[in-house]
């Protein structure tokens, strides 16, 4: 499967000697590992096949000999291999796709693009195969979501709430930046052009809906919607992590996504 690159460099010659390293993207919140190393002080530099970088600066330039530049090349193309993003496929325009319908059924559809078709991309009730969406089905995870409907611990009140705050949500990011949820709080970081008046009653709004209930109950550490990078984060208190990349598909169905997401991954904790 084609992977996501979590580190790009760009080498630009400076003459017949010398070459410019610079780092162009790397993944926020890539972790250090046995390739790569965040440092807070001092430029970017190379050390036995490992690549150092400025946590805080890490677009600095750093100089390496002509002659050396396939060590870092080799390092980079590593670190991709080794700890790049699986891409999510996603049908071309007008082309099929399957989902799973609330009956269980599973149907084709044409990719419109439209809301429908990126709410179901955006929760991941998207496949390229009709045997793909089967073994979900088939899983262990789908049928203990399903029992927890059953049970009452999913859906009813909760689902239909959690449709109630996705509008909200949707309409917070006209107001602010990014949201953190917390089991005993939320920080709603406003933009700047928001009187204090407006911020207080907005934060009103948003302790109303009891948010971090749901962080407590999934022994959650935090939820954080990131209007600006489109990005949806949630991670447990053992320090596991899901991140759903919105991108151009807008922030609909929010919470709605959390509840599911949660529902289906509540056995984290247990692994």
């Amino acid at each position: 499967m084609e992977k996501e690159k979590v580190l790009e460099i760009e080498i630009t010659k400076i003459d017949d000697y010398w070459n410019a390293i610079t780092v162009k993207k790397i993944k926020e919140d890539f972790k250090s590992n046995d390739l790569l190393e965040w440092i807070t002080i001092g430029g970017n530099y190379v050390c036995n096949d490992k690549i150092f970088i400025n946590r805080i600066y890490p677009n600095i330039p750093f100089i390496a000999r002509n002659e050396t530049t396939f060590i870092f090349k080799g390092i980079v193309d590593k670190i991709n291999e080794k700890y790049g993003i699986p891409k999510r496929w996603r049908a071309k325009k007008e082309y099929g796709y399957f989902s799973i319908m609330g009956d269980g059924i599973i149907t084709e559809f044409l990719d419109n693009y439209v809301l429908e078709d990126n709410n179901r991309y955006n929760l991941g009730n998207y496949f390229q195969t009709e045997k793909e969406a089967q073994k979900v089905i088939d899983s262990k995870e789908w049928q203990d979501f399903w029992a927890k409907v059953r049970a009452g611990e999913i859906g009813g009140w909760v689902m239909l709430k959690a449709r109630f705050i996705d509008k909200i949500l949707e309409a917070l990011g006209y107001e602010a930046g990014k949201i953190k949820i917390f089991d005993n709080t939320s920080l709603i970081y406003f933009y700047d052009d928001r009187s204090e008046e407006e911020k207080e009653k907005i934060v009103e709004v948003i302790k109303c809906l009891e948010l971090k209930k749901t962080v407590e109950k999934f022994n959650l550490s935090e939820i954080t919607i990131d209007y600006g990078l489109k990005t949806l984060r949630i991670e447990t208190k053992n320090g596991k992590v899901i991140i759903k990349n919105l991108g151009k598909y807008g922030t609909t169905g929010l919470w709605t996504m959390v509840i599911e997401i949660v529902g289906a991954k509540n056995d984290w904790n247990n692994k």
